[in-house]
């Protein structure tokens, strides 16, 4: 189910390499207007990577590697792609992060200096339009 927390493994690569998948975490469930969502994507560590989120080996059952959250390739995806990658077997949803792990890839995206301002907005909005909904108990 395309929610908050929510994972989907998503090619990532060229189209010669379609094995290249990285894992990406729906941080919104789907805006009612847009019917979209906001996702970032999981990646192995390497020199010079944002510390902004760290992952570790068990944090999730894709996680092999030492991780970190690539803000700077966050994306706001419309659901419809997403529901049609389903379908299709292009994408292939998997379990979500434990919810103290999804708080602190939360956390990171606001922190991060390379999360793109546009997709804080989109995130704060979403978050005010989910206590609107839900109340202050609505799990935010």
């Amino acid at each position: 189910m395309l929610r908050r927390r929510a994972t989907v493994l998503m090619m990532s690569g060229p189209r010669h390499d379609p094995d290249r998948k990285h894992l990406f975490v729906l941080l919104t469930n789907p805006c009612l207007i847009e019917n979209s969502v906001l996702m970032v994507v999981i990646s192995s560590r390497r020199p010079n990577y944002d510390p902004s989120c760290e992952l570790n080996v068990g944090d999730h059952e894709f996680v092999r590697h030492p991780s970190f959250v690539e803000y700077a390739h966050g994306r706001i995806q419309l659901v419809a792609g997403l529901e049609r990658g389903l379908r299709d077997g292009t994408l292939h949803e998997k379990a979500e992060f434990a919810a103290a792990i999804f708080q602190r890839i939360c956390a990171g995206l606001v922190a991060s200096p390379f999360t793109a301002k546009r997709l804080i907005t989109y995130y704060q909005n979403q978050l005010k339009a989910m206590l609107r909904q839900n109340g202050p108990q609505g799990g935010v």
